[in-house]
């Protein structure tokens, strides 16, 4: 059942691993084969997620009768395996190949990395079993949305370590009550010569960052919601 697919060498070697294949190689390969076959096979996968909403993704394998039906298999698990960790779902669905929905559903039930797919996505992200449903149609696609951010009430933290700086504020409501800006990135730089200099900004050293928390907690006990950005 997994034979894999042809790895393709890539047009430029890494110097440091002449022995790489990348997938994508072999991925696009194919597909490519198995759109240019007139007898390639539509297969559709979707995902349904804990909110109801359904995700089709649609691609093409090689017919049981084409000698190269024997790397369906490790196209499709690769697919899966894919939408599962980018996208998220519980329940995965098959149409369009009855075989290739047992050979996956044996996948996430007995193999070690099928299992830890299916444990994850399942019981530990979704909290229900998760399931591999081979169907003859597929439920519509549909997506539940929800605003993201906005969210001006109550009393927030943010805190901004940059590159050169460390940025603090405190909001209530929509209102910044304190915000401050301290210095104390070590620099790095190096001259023409190839030298090195390094130095600390005129206004003190990383401690102060520590100071800011201090005096920002004493003079805000309220606040009790941490946000951070970077």
């Amino acid at each position: 059942m997994k034979h894999g697919l042809p790895l393709i060498t890539p047009g430029v070697t890494p110097l440091l691993d002449p022995f790489f294949r990348p997938g994508v190689l072999a991925n696009r390969a194919f597909r490519s084969e198995a759109d240019a076959s007139p007898r390639a096979v539509p297969v559709t996968l979707a995902l349904e997620q804990a909110d109801g909403s359904i995700f089709h993704f649609s691609t093409r394998v090689f017919s049981e009768e084409d000698g190269r039906a024997s790397r369906n298999f490790s196209y499709l698990e690769r697919l899966a395996k894919f939408l599962l960790w980018s996208r998220g779902g519980f329940k995965l669905y098959v149409a369009g190949s009855q075989t290739l929905a047992g050979q996956l559903r044996e996948h996430f039930q007995k193999s070690t990395t099928g299992q830890f797919d299916a444990a994850l996505m399942g019981e530990r992200v979704y909290e229900r079993p998760f399931e591999l449903v081979s169907a003859a149609e597929l439920p519509a696609q549909r997506a539940e949305t929800t605003p993201l951010g906005r969210h001006w009430d109550g009393c927030r933290i943010g805190f901004d370590l940059g590159a050169s700086d460390r940025k603090v504020a405190a909001v209530r409501d929509g209102e910044c009550v304190f915000s401050e800006e301290l210095f104390g990135i070590r620099s790095h730089k190096v001259t023409r010569s190839g030298t090195s200099n390094r130095s600390w900004s005129a206004l003190g050293k990383p401690p102060h960052t520590c100071l800011a928390w201090t005096r920002l907690a004493v003079a805000r006990p309220a606040f009790t919601s941490i946000t951070a950005s970077k």
